[in-house]
């Protein structure tokens, strides 16, 4: 497993904040993915890290277990995803519809603040 510097509590909570909802998904729409996208690399969340190797065959669409995961495991985790989103649009998208973007979402705030 790669180590990653860990997100700040701030990164954390603009990328909670920048949130999807709704049925809006453009780019400029600030219920959207492309707005949550985007918030998760000015917010510093996304951090240089080779995904790719981690997850080889890309990363879980449906993770399963996200209570044992670690911050720094659900850190990966959910850049990996995002950086997908760039060589499969749409994968956000999919995942957000399905409701593991915001199973992922909860993990990440639980942990973060220590209440999961």
């Amino acid at each position: 497993m790669v180590h990653l510097p860990p997100p700040s509590l701030e990164s954390i909570e603009e990328l909670l904040q920048s949130r999807p909802s709704g049925k809006a998904h453009s780019l400029l729409d600030p219920s959207g993915i492309g707005f949550f996208i985007r918030a998760a690399h000015e917010s510093g969340f996304v951090v240089p890290f080779d995904w790719m190797t981690e997850y080889p065959a890309g990363p879980p669409s449906h993770p399963h277990d996200l209570a044992s995961l670690s911050l720094e495991q659900l850190h990966q985790l959910l850049i990996a995803h995002i950086r997908n989103d760039r060589f499969s649009e749409g994968h956000l998208t999919k995942m957000y519809r399905s409701g593991d973007l915001d199973r992922l979402l909860d993990s990440l705030q639980a942990r973060a603040l220590g209440t999961g």
